[in-house]
């Protein structure tokens, strides 16, 4: 089922929002990411509100929601070991920029 997005607000590397605007499904996300611990740390909040139109809405109960329910826990550790990942070169690289 194809639907199409615009980004709405964008404040790298901390906030942007995603607002679904057709299809029969669509969906609005919001992302936050806060650092904590001077940086060491990051809180990441995923607010997703899901909109039925037509037969969306019958699909937005029965399938839409569950599916992603489903995937939202696999999707938050991909996002959590991405993050890591660049914690680590940003810390590689702060390490070989201050012993050169």
């Amino acid at each position: 089922m194809a639907s199409t997005a615009e980004v709405a607000e964008v404040v790298p590397p901390h906030r942007w929002v995603i607002r679904g605007v057709d299809g029969a499904v669509r969906g609005n996300v919001s992302r936050r990411i806060e650092p904590l611990q001077d940086g060491a740390r990051s809180c990441v909040t995923i607010e997703f509100e899901l909109y039925g139109h037509g037969i969306g809405k019958l699909l937005l109960h029965f399938v839409v929601k569950r599916q992603a329910e489903r995937e939202m826990p696999e999707n938050a550790r991909r996002l959590k070991e991405r993050l890591e990942a660049a914690g680590e070169v940003a810390t590689n690289t702060a390490r070989a920029s201050t012993s050169a």
